[in-house]
């Protein structure tokens, strides 16, 4: 060690693969927690992620401090997936929201034998960091790729394996996206990831995540909103948060001042559902009723249209048996307990739904809706998703949205044509994604910047079946990306500018990649 007298802890990877009597393999990874730095004045938290197609473990969060810290060597077993082949083990040091140190190893299994894998955090390396493809050891970089065949033997005791966090669905999703931010919750902590300028990804500072972070102040909410820029939640108490940007009030705090973590909305201490929209925020309170706040240039907060934001909470007229609120651009749509949808703010597209392109700030009716289950919208246009697995959509999409039968806006509800079996759906900028009966995923609109997920670059009106992703669970599409729950994980694709895909690079993306940490 470099002389350091502080609690002394270290990272050792072991990875077991043991044939049973009945030749079954049993692979297990055991993580065995050494450094020099001082806890809690040099690090504080330790983020480990294991990835790969033969292992695929959360995020695993160590606090080192506080009355529950663990005990040193610290040991956690992890089970793999799939067949043998290289891991990726990434282990991030952190000193509250500061990275203080990093270090990643690929290496691979080796069948029937136990080897361990040292992954040390060094004083040395605080000041180093490394290129793409090599890490930092004793202050120098070096390749991450370590063989497993040169990996020594192990010989401890496996530890016991941690339970896979459980993760329940809010409103049936898991994963939201919006603007160029995403989002998703694992167990009961909610992660973010992408542009973060103006601190919407909620981890105390403005700097771009191309990695999941965990929001700070938040845990195991009951419902989440993401806006343009900025983000919201209700807690299990009832409790509205939001962070981000605020230039137009769409914080609710009675100011037009950012905040980079999770403030309490004061007043609203009913709230059961939230939505964001470009520069507003709603919420449903208890008792069906809905609060809106934020921009209101064109009357989509429900108030009488004007340039001067609203600060607060305000209460739309008209609103009773509300069952959920979706907020687009610079309208707002509700869902009631009936199945009847209305909407109000910006008409110009049409996203009103009623018949008209009149802008209005009171609630109206979607012309010829009922029985609508499920409500998404994109930047100019609303879809009803009916418990037939039908969809309907209206205002102005762009990018043939509405199907090669249909132009590219309508006042009025229209049919998507070829779907009847939609589960779920999300709409972008100017492309939607739905979840098919099948665990398949289609996507269909613009298609500059492969949001469609199908490989191509190529604008299609008609449905897409995205590669990659099978047992499809949740959906979400912020402006020109899609990033959708499933069973080998969580997937993202399509521009990828500002990190919102969450695979470590500003590439954009034509067909899904991994957000590392997610099962």
């Amino acid at each position: 060690m470099i002389g350091r007298s502080d609690v002394r802890f270290g990272i050792a990877l072991a990875v077991m693969a043991a044939w049973t009597s009945s030749c079954q393999r049993s692979t297990e990874i055991v993580l065995v927690v050494d450094t020099d730095l001082s806890v809690p004045s040099d690090v504080d938290r330790l983020e480990i992620v294991v990835a790969g197609a033969s292992a695929m473990a959360p995020l695993v969060p160590v606090n080192l401090v506080g009355p529950n810290a663990p005990r040193f060597p610290l040991t956690l077993g992890l089970l793999p997936k799939g067949a043998l082949s290289p891991v990726t083990v990434n282990v991030k040091a952190f000193q509250q929201v500061t990275l203080a140190v990093e270090q990643t190893i690929r290496t691979a299994f080796v069948e029937g034998e136990l080897r361990v894998l040292s992954v040390l955090l060094l004083e040395a390396c605080l000041p180093v960091t490394c290129p793409a493809e090599q890490t930092c050891s004793s202050g120098a970089c070096i390749s991450i790729d370590r063989p497993g065949g040169s990996l020594p033997p192990w010989s401890g005791v496996l530890p016991p394996r941690p339970d896979a966090p459980v993760t329940t669905p809010i409103a049936g999703r898991t994963v939201w996206a919006s603007g160029w931010h995403s989002s998703a919750i694992e167990g009961t902590t909610l992660y973010s990831w992408g542009q973060n300028a103006d601190g919407q990804l909620g981890n105390g500072n403005t700097q771009n995540q191309h990695a999941r972070r965990p929001v700070m102040k938040v845990q195991d909410p009951a419902s989440v909103g993401l806006g343009h820029l900025h983000s919201c939640i209700c807690d299990r108490a009832g409790q509205a948060f939001c962070w981000g940007r605020n230039a137009d009030g769409q914080l609710g705090t009675g100011n037009t001042s950012a905040s980079l973590v999770p403030i309490p909305v004061p007043g609203l201490t009913d709230c059961l559902q939230i939505t964001g929209g470009g520069s507003h925020t709603c919420a449903i309170r208890r008792g069906g009723t809905v609060d809106c706040w934020g921009g209101n240039s064109q009357g989509q907060t429900g108030q009488p249209a004007g340039s001067s934001p609203v600060t607060t909470p305000m209460p739309v007229s008209g609103l009773t048996d509300v069952e959920q609120v979706q907020g687009g651009e610079r309208h707002t749509c509700a869902r009631r307990l009936d199945g009847t949808v209305m909407c109000w703010g910006d008409n110009g597209n049409g996203q009103l739904g009623d018949g008209t392109n009149t802008t209005r700030a009171t609630p109206a009716p979607v012309m010829g809706l009922s029985g609508v289950v499920d409500l998404t919208s994109g930047r100019s246009f609303v879809c009803g998703l009916y418990n037939t697995g039908r969809l309907t959509c209206w205002g102005g999409g762009g990018g043939s949205v509405f199907g090669p039968s249909h132009p590219n806006s309508s006042n009025v509800p229209v049919e998507i044509e070829g779907l009847a079996d939609v589960v779920q759906a999300a709409a972008g900028f100017q492309h939607i994604c739905a979840i098919r009966k099948t665990g398949l995923v289609s996507c269909w609109g613009t298609n500059m910047y492969g949001q469609l997920g199908n490989g191509t670059n190529m604008t299609s009106s008609v449905p897409v079946t995205v590669l990659d992703i099978a047992g499809a669970t949740s959906i979400a599409s912020g402006s020109v990306h899609s990033c959708a729950r499933h069973a080998a994980g969580l997937a993202c694709w399509g521009e990828n500018l500002v990190n919102q895909l969450g695979d470590g690079s500003t590439t954009n993306r034509n067909r899904p990649v991994s957000v590392a940490g997610f099962l």
